[in-house]
Protein backbone atom coordinates (compact mmCIF):
# COMPACT_ATOMS: atom_id res chain seq x y z
CA UNK A 1 0.00 0.00 0.00
CA UNK A 2 1.12 3.54 -0.66
CA UNK A 3 1.62 6.28 1.92
CA UNK A 4 -1.74 7.82 1.01
CA UNK A 5 -3.52 4.45 1.32
CA UNK A 6 -2.04 3.87 4.77
CA UNK A 7 -3.11 7.32 5.90
CA UNK A 8 -6.65 6.68 4.56
CA UNK A 9 -6.73 3.35 6.42
CA UNK A 10 -5.80 5.05 9.69
CA UNK A 11 -8.31 7.84 9.07
CA UNK A 12 -11.04 5.26 8.47
CA UNK A 13 -10.18 3.38 11.67
CA UNK A 14 -10.13 6.63 13.62
CA UNK A 15 -13.50 7.68 12.15
CA UNK A 16 -15.08 4.30 12.95
CA UNK A 17 -13.64 4.41 16.46
CA UNK A 18 -15.13 7.91 16.91
CA UNK A 19 -18.55 6.55 16.02
CA UNK A 20 -18.08 3.84 18.66
CA UNK A 21 -17.34 6.48 21.32
CA UNK A 22 -20.65 8.21 20.64
CA UNK A 23 -22.51 5.04 21.59
CA UNK A 24 -20.64 4.41 24.84
CA UNK A 25 -22.54 3.83 28.04
CA UNK A 26 -20.77 4.33 31.35
CA UNK A 27 -21.12 0.67 32.31
CA UNK A 28 -20.23 -0.95 29.00
CA UNK A 29 -17.69 0.30 26.51
CA UNK A 30 -16.98 -0.91 22.99
CA UNK A 31 -13.42 -0.11 22.06
CA UNK A 32 -12.78 -2.71 19.37
CA UNK A 33 -11.89 -0.21 16.64
CA UNK A 34 -9.71 1.78 19.02
CA UNK A 35 -7.81 -1.43 19.81
CA UNK A 36 -7.41 -2.15 16.10
CA UNK A 37 -6.17 1.39 15.47
CA UNK A 38 -3.47 0.90 18.13
CA UNK A 39 -2.50 -2.51 16.68
CA UNK A 40 -2.22 -1.16 13.13
CA UNK A 41 -0.20 1.80 14.42
CA UNK A 42 2.16 -0.61 16.24
CA UNK A 43 2.70 -2.51 13.02
CA UNK A 44 3.24 0.60 10.89
CA UNK A 45 5.62 2.17 13.40
CA UNK A 46 8.29 -0.42 12.72
CA UNK A 47 7.56 -1.20 9.09
CA UNK A 48 7.23 2.32 7.60
CA UNK A 49 9.93 4.94 7.08
CA UNK A 50 9.87 7.65 9.76
CA UNK A 51 8.58 10.38 7.47
CA UNK A 52 5.71 8.18 6.31
CA UNK A 53 4.92 7.18 9.88
CA UNK A 54 5.02 10.83 11.01
CA UNK A 55 2.22 11.54 8.55
CA UNK A 56 0.21 8.57 9.85
CA UNK A 57 0.89 9.65 13.45
CA UNK A 58 -0.77 13.01 12.80
CA UNK A 59 -4.11 11.25 12.23
CA UNK A 60 -3.69 8.67 14.97
CA UNK A 61 -2.53 11.14 17.63
CA UNK A 62 -5.41 13.52 16.91
CA UNK A 63 -7.86 10.67 17.40
CA UNK A 64 -6.18 9.33 20.55
CA UNK A 65 -6.06 12.85 21.98
CA UNK A 66 -9.78 13.38 21.46
CA UNK A 67 -10.44 9.94 22.92
CA UNK A 68 -8.25 10.71 25.96
CA UNK A 69 -10.42 13.80 26.53
CA UNK A 70 -13.63 11.73 26.45
CA UNK A 71 -16.07 12.25 29.32
CA UNK A 72 -16.12 8.52 30.12
CA UNK A 73 -13.08 7.87 32.39
CA UNK A 74 -12.70 4.27 31.19
CA UNK A 75 -12.44 5.36 27.57
CA UNK A 76 -10.09 8.23 28.40
CA UNK A 77 -7.83 5.96 30.43
CA UNK A 78 -7.74 3.37 27.64
CA UNK A 79 -6.57 6.08 25.24
CA UNK A 80 -3.86 7.25 27.67
CA UNK A 81 -2.70 3.65 28.12
CA UNK A 82 -2.60 3.33 24.31
CA UNK A 83 -0.34 6.41 24.22
CA UNK A 84 1.89 4.71 26.81
CA UNK A 85 2.16 1.53 24.72
CA UNK A 86 2.91 3.39 21.53
CA UNK A 87 5.41 5.74 23.21
CA UNK A 88 7.27 2.84 24.78
CA UNK A 89 7.61 1.18 21.40
CA UNK A 90 8.48 4.36 19.52
CA UNK A 91 11.11 5.63 21.95
CA UNK A 92 13.11 2.43 21.52
CA UNK A 93 14.15 3.83 18.14
CA UNK A 94 17.19 6.10 18.08
CA UNK A 95 16.30 9.69 17.20
CA UNK A 96 18.08 10.87 14.09
CA UNK A 97 20.08 14.12 14.11
CA UNK A 98 17.98 17.20 13.39
CA UNK A 99 14.65 15.38 13.20
CA UNK A 100 12.55 15.99 16.29
CA UNK A 101 10.16 13.08 15.91
CA UNK A 102 10.12 12.38 19.65
CA UNK A 103 8.84 15.88 20.34
CA UNK A 104 6.09 15.47 17.74
CA UNK A 105 5.27 12.01 19.03
CA UNK A 106 4.96 13.04 22.69
CA UNK A 107 3.25 16.41 22.09
CA UNK A 108 -0.29 14.92 22.44
CA UNK A 109 0.48 14.00 26.06
CA UNK A 110 0.93 17.70 26.75
CA UNK A 111 -2.42 18.47 25.10
CA UNK A 112 -4.21 15.84 27.16
CA UNK A 113 -2.69 17.10 30.43
CA UNK A 114 -3.68 20.68 29.62
CA UNK A 115 -7.26 19.94 28.56
CA UNK A 116 -8.40 16.89 30.54
CA UNK A 117 -10.87 17.47 33.34
CA UNK A 118 -10.70 13.96 34.82
CA UNK A 119 -8.20 13.53 37.66
CA UNK A 120 -7.80 9.77 37.16
CA UNK A 121 -6.85 10.36 33.52
CA UNK A 122 -4.26 12.96 34.54
CA UNK A 123 -2.87 10.65 37.21
CA UNK A 124 -2.50 7.79 34.72
CA UNK A 125 -0.88 10.19 32.25
CA UNK A 126 1.66 11.22 34.90
CA UNK A 127 2.39 7.57 35.68
CA UNK A 128 2.96 6.98 31.96
CA UNK A 129 5.33 9.95 31.78
CA UNK A 130 7.15 8.65 34.86
CA UNK A 131 7.59 5.29 33.15
CA UNK A 132 8.91 6.99 30.01
CA UNK A 133 11.43 8.93 32.10
CA UNK A 134 12.56 5.80 33.96
CA UNK A 135 12.93 3.77 30.77
CA UNK A 136 14.37 6.37 28.39
CA UNK A 137 15.49 9.37 30.47
CA UNK A 138 18.87 9.23 32.12
CA UNK A 139 21.30 6.38 31.43
CA UNK A 140 21.01 3.65 34.04
CA UNK A 141 22.11 0.05 34.19
CA UNK A 142 19.71 -2.33 32.45
CA UNK A 143 17.66 0.39 30.75
CA UNK A 144 17.67 2.20 27.43
CA UNK A 145 18.26 5.44 29.33
CA UNK A 146 19.55 8.44 27.48
CA UNK A 147 17.42 7.78 24.39
CA UNK A 148 15.00 10.58 25.24
CA UNK A 149 16.17 13.65 23.36
CA UNK A 150 13.72 16.10 21.79
CA UNK A 151 11.03 14.29 23.79
CA UNK A 152 12.20 16.00 26.98
CA UNK A 153 10.38 19.22 26.02
CA UNK A 154 6.84 17.75 26.05
CA UNK A 155 7.68 15.53 29.04
CA UNK A 156 8.82 18.51 31.13
CA UNK A 157 5.85 20.51 29.90
CA UNK A 158 3.48 17.78 31.12
CA UNK A 159 5.16 17.87 34.53
CA UNK A 160 4.92 21.67 34.62
CA UNK A 161 1.22 21.57 33.70
CA UNK A 162 0.64 18.97 36.40
CA UNK A 163 2.37 21.18 38.98
CA UNK A 164 -0.13 23.96 38.24
CA UNK A 165 -3.18 21.68 38.25
CA UNK A 166 -6.08 22.73 40.51
CA UNK A 167 -6.27 19.17 41.89
CA UNK A 168 -3.82 19.13 44.81
CA UNK A 169 -2.88 15.45 44.37
CA UNK A 170 -2.05 15.91 40.67
CA UNK A 171 -0.07 19.08 41.44
CA UNK A 172 1.86 17.30 44.19
CA UNK A 173 2.66 14.30 41.97
CA UNK A 174 3.79 16.54 39.09
CA UNK A 175 5.91 18.69 41.41
CA UNK A 176 7.58 15.62 42.97
CA UNK A 177 8.39 14.13 39.57
CA UNK A 178 9.78 17.42 38.27
CA UNK A 179 11.84 17.94 41.44
CA UNK A 180 13.27 14.43 41.12
CA UNK A 181 14.33 15.13 37.52
CA UNK A 182 15.95 18.44 38.44
CA UNK A 183 17.82 16.76 41.32
CA UNK A 184 19.01 13.95 39.05
CA UNK A 185 20.15 16.44 36.41
CA UNK A 186 22.06 18.50 39.00
CA UNK A 187 23.66 15.35 40.43
CA UNK A 188 24.72 14.29 36.96
CA UNK A 189 26.19 17.75 36.27
CA UNK A 190 28.12 17.59 39.54
CA UNK A 191 29.47 14.12 38.69
CA UNK A 192 30.50 15.28 35.20
CA UNK A 193 32.52 18.17 36.67
CA UNK A 194 34.49 15.87 38.98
Amino acid sequence: LTKVQYRKQHELLAHTSSKEKEGFHHQQTNIYNLQKLVEVTHYNMDSRPRLVFADIWTTVSAHLTSTALHSNPAVAMYAVDSFRQLCTQYLQREELGVFEFQRRFLKPLETVMARSEISTTKELLLKCVERIILMFGSPQEGSKGGMLRSGWRPVLSVLGLAGRDPDEEIAKLGFEMLSAQIKECLDQCTNDEE
